[in-house]
């Protein structure tokens, strides 16, 4: 098979129509010409690499493919080896491309790797800041010796889950990274719905109007096949569901932003993919037995998932929404006397059912790349 000369772009900027037979990306800013042939004029790219194997290529039609069928959170269970920056220092395309998915606001989750336990043994992918890397952990909690650290001061992962596989497979007999992946991309696509509950309440209560009736199903990219067995299997035609803004809640939001303006403190409430990966390391259950470069912020499962939720307090909205710099000058005792005024925004009931909803219907975007 032939290698592919990767041709980056500014986003948003023209590039040439691709050759016949050369891979096509319709969200990408880039395009592949054979390695060797003869270019065509290429505009003015932002970045020429060369020789890219077909499945390095496959994996960026992969994520392309996932974009373009609207993927609330990619979830990338493998990696090529490692690329050398090019002597001109130009960009990775897969870094540019999982990037172009964070300013889509796609929280993309990447298995960390199994090159542990020494130092420094992240895969490619799981090295840019914008990534949620991770690791693994055993059935018992523990960090499973092959699942690969970060360094101190350098690139780390983000959180760890259990890289044991539900139903037993042949085909994988060791516990791995590509297990723990997906379940963190399911709590990122979780996250993302509650998010969104989020923002049409606080535009509710802001305006005066009714939020939002429904909630989306999400849609998760898997790429490889590091992924629940079952995902791949039709799954259930749900009706949205619905989170409605009873009258505790409105008035829980309006003292929050009330309180939160009196403190200096402006309120953004987001759902990009920067949020989801601040609200999935806060969500974490710390192990104090390892070290941030080893395990991230710790521990992440289902059940920490909806417990962060169900406990979601003022301060919780604080740390997501507020500016973390002008938050730190604010005495925290104030927002844990908030927290004991107000308590949690929601009853573990309505978590429960919306968790349980959203993971009985959610979509997949299945990507197998050889």
């Amino acid at each position: 098979m032939r290698d592919w000369d990767i041709i980056v772009y500014a986003p948003g900027r023209p590039r040439p129509a691709p050759a016949q037979g050369a891979p096509v990306f319709a969200r990408l800013p880039m395009v592949a010409v054979a390695h060797g042939s003869a270019r065509p004029d290429l505009g003015q790219p932002v970045a020429v690499r060369e020789s890219y194997d077909v499945g390095y290529v496959r994996l960026l039609q992969g994520i392309d493919h996932c974009l373009v069928h609207r993927a609330d959170v990619l979830s990338l269970s493998l990696g090529p080896v490692r690329q050398l920056p090019s002597a001109q220092g130009d960009p990775d395309p897969l870094y540019v491309a999982t990037d172009v998915a964070r300013q889509c606001g796609v929280p993309v989750v990447v298995a960390a790797g199994n090159r542990g336990p020494a130092l420094d043994t992240l895969q490619f992918l799981a090295r840019p800041a914008w990534v949620i890397a991770v690791g693994a952990t055993d059935g018992q909690g523990r960090l499973l010796d092959s699942s690969s650290r970060g360094v101190p001061g350098g690139p780390t992962p983000a959180v760890v889950s259990s890289g044991v596989i539900d139903t037993p497979d042949p085909r994988f007999p060791e516990p791995s990274t590509s297990w723990a992946a997906p379940r963190v991309a399911m709590a990122a696509a979780w996250t993302k719905v509650l998010l969104m509950v989020i923002g049409h309440h606080v535009q509710a209560v802001l305006t005066g109007q009714a939020p939002a009736p429904e909630i989306p199903i999400p849609a998760i990219g898997f790429c490889d096949t590091g992924f629940d067995p079952d995902a791949a299997g039709s799954r259930p035609k749900l009706a949205a569901a619905s989170l409605p803004l009873i009258e505790r809640q409105r008035r829980w939001y309006s003292t929050v932003l009330e309180r939160l303006e009196q403190l200096g403190l402006p309120v953004e409430v987001r759902n990009d993919a920067r949020t989801v990966g601040l609200a999935v390391g806060l969500m974490a259950t710390p192990l104090p037995q390892y070290q941030p470069f080893e395990a991230g912020a710790g521990f992440v499962s289902p059940e920490q998932m909806l417990g962060y939720f169900t406990r979601f307090v003022p301060s919780s909205f604080a740390l997501l929404f507020c500016d973390p710099n002008q938050l730190a000058r604010i005495d925290a005792g104030i927002l844990a006397d908030l927290d004991t005024e107000l308590g949690p925004l929601w009853q573990s009931e309505q978590c429960e059912a919306l968790r349980a909803h959203v993971y009985r219907g959610y979509h997949t975007i299945m990507v197998r790349v050889y």
